[in-house]
């Protein structure tokens, strides 16, 4: 097993240059890959990211040192390979946040937009490719089925009407279960595989 660094819980965004850099959607695929692969304990080259994203790695250095040069990824190990450094990364924190300061920093509106508005699709899209998968799996492949039975996940959405008091109490209980989602590890000798956990918690309609 590889040696990872300290993960940090979360990575707060403060300049705009970095959420351009993290809003782009194949660096967002490979933050993903990367934290993935940490979570099964393991690092990741830019060989074997360039397979997993199924691009040329000669495309994805350029992509890789922006992650790096912004904080997003790190090196945690190297190796001699043929008399080539050959580096191997992990996520620097599990979750990325944006600082509100900087949404109200002295920006351009349309550029500070555009920006979360990219961020925003990539992460809809890494979404929707989880349901995808998700869906299609199951429906593609019966073995699937049988081996995730009753513990796949699931896919829900719904509305409730609530107070400010219920809404910051509900979305503390929120925070505390993220919290743990991202700090467990299974047990010991125990089949395991990687889970998904989105979530979107919003006003959408104003009340009495």
């Amino acid at each position: 097993m590889s040696k990872i660094l300290p993960i940090n819980p979360l990575f707060t965004i403060t300049d705009l240059e970095t959420l351009k850099v993290v809003s782009e959607p194949l660096r967002m695929r490979i933050m993903d890959r990367i934290g993935m692969a940490n979570q099964l304990g393991e690092l990741r080259t830019v060989k074997q990211l360039a397979e997993e994203v199924d691009t040329p790695a000669s495309k994805l250095y350029y992509h890789i040192n922006m992650l790096e040069k912004h904080g997003l990824i790190q090196v945690a190990e190297t190796q001699i390979v043929s008399g080539i450094i050959e580096k191997h990364y992990q996520i620097t924190a599990h979750s990325i946040t944006i600082d509100r300061e900087l949404l109200s920093a002295g920006v351009s509106k349309d550029e500070k937009a555009a920006a979360v508005l990219s961020l925003l699709d990539s992460t809809l899209d890494a979404v929707r490719a989880d349901m995808v998968r998700l869906v299609k799996g199951i429906m593609e492949d019966e073995s699937i089925e049988a081996k995730f039975s009753g513990r796949r996940g699931q896919i829900t959405r719904e509305n409730a009407r609530l107070s400010p008091s219920q809404v910051e109490a509900f979305n503390e209980r929120l925070l505390a279960l993220q919290e743990e989602f991202r700090n467990m590890t299974p047990p010991e000798g125990e089949e395991s595989h990687i889970y998904s956990l989105s979530i979107v918690f919003n006003p959408v309609l104003g009340g009495q």
